[in-house]
């Protein structure tokens, strides 16, 4: 149980990063309809960051584990921006 709650404040945590990244992104590439590119870049982002930390298997972080977040990270995100009319 322990872990689970350590999982998933990690997971809360990491919102406002994935926030900033999409905003950087928007700033960087400000054209419309490219929602699905951009949030594949923060999939691959967040996968490819998670690969670097050291303790995260210890978290229950596997390979598997790491790209169901990543996806469902990005597909929320995305999803919230285009429903509030951020990204059309």
């Amino acid at each position: 149980m322990a872990n689970m709650l350590v999982t998933l404040r990690l997971a809360l945590g990491l919102v406002p990063i994935f926030m900033d990244v999409i905003k950087s992104l928007e700033n960087e590439i400000p054209i419309a309809g490219q929602g699905e590119a951009k949030a594949e870049a923060l999939r691959g982002i967040v996968v490819e960051a998670f690969k670097i930390v050291p303790d995260r298997l210890q978290f229950g972080i596997d390979d598997a584990a790491l790209a169901r977040y990543a996806t469902a990270a990005a597909t929320i995100i995305v999803s919230l921006l285009k429903k509030t009319g951020i990204w059309k």
